[in-house]
């Protein structure tokens, strides 16, 4: 079946308050730095020590001093250290991931191995991981192309996309941060396969709708992307369960201007 998007319709109407959706971070105890990031899951583990060596033009590859584990920081615990994680400001310490084509050589950004694309010879792309362009990595001053969750490299303000998950029984959809955020009988698309069927739908970081932690107790309920975000004694509610049992609350991915 030939699915044609320019037929899609939007699942859900667009709710009355829009709310700011905050991230967590992966802490380093070894250098104090922290990198904002969606879960624990893009948490660096444990690394061994890597002495000097030299690599096949003769030159020197400095050595890498071991690393322990990072630990994940909730949203919560950012903000009770001083900082803040969100798509609505310029993290310096964001970091997304990114996908070599090494027939091109170029590198694309998306959320996980999973999204890498096929290059021009029908073979995967390289998963370089969520940490190789970041500017901590490249460049502690903050020069150096990176991939953020609402800029890609140097396309400039938003030019970061994200796929969708389509429902095939009501032929609607919604922009989503990752296959995982799809629920059971949606069919995810990632943004390189949306951009290979014409670019007909083009999802931004203010268009990618996120789920929320909710308080049963007190009923406190903020937008989240994951339940990594979650603090203890909160559940947290899918994307599409916010619609239905929150209505009045709007979480996008970012709260730009929308069209």
């Amino acid at each position: 079946m030939k699915l044609t998007f320019a037929f899609f319709t939007l699942m859900w109407i667009t709710p009355i308050t829009s709310e700011i959706t905050l991230f967590g971070a992966c802490y380093n105890p070894r250098t104090g730095a922290h990198v904002c990031h969606f879960n624990s899951d893009h948490c660096l583990p444990a690394q061994d020590y890597v002495p000097e060596t030299k690599d096949y033009r003769g030159r020197t590859v400095p050595e890498k001093p071991a690393e322990p584990a990072e630990i994940w920081w909730k949203p919560s615990e950012v903000a009770l250290r001083g900082h803040i994680c969100h798509c609505d400001e310029d993290s310096e310490t964001f970091a997304a991931g990114n996908c070599y084509d090494s027939v091109t050589h170029d590198v694309t950004c998306h959320f996980d191995a999973s999204e890498c694309p096929l290059d021009a010879e029908g073979k995967p792309t390289y998963w370089l991981g969520n940490r190789y362009t970041s500017r901590v990595t490249i460049d502690p001053n903050g020069n150096g192309e990176r991939c953020t969750c609402h800029d890609h490299f140097d396309g400039g303000p938003g030019s970061a996309t994200y796929g969708l998950c389509y429902d095939q029984k009501t032929e609607g959809y919604h922009c989503a941060l990752a296959q995982h955020t799809c629920e059971d009988g949606e069919q995810y698309y990632p943004n390189h396969v949306l951009k290979a069927l014409g670019g007909v739908i083009v999802c931004t970081c203010n268009d990618v709708t996120v789920g929320a932690c909710h308080d049963k107790a007190y009923g406190n309920t903020y937008c989240a992307v994951d339940g990594d975000s979650c603090d203890m004694g909160h559940d947290f509610i899918s994307a599409r369960q916010l619609v239905t049992e929150y209505p009045q609350m709007d979480c996008r991915l970012c709260n730009g201007l929308r069209e």
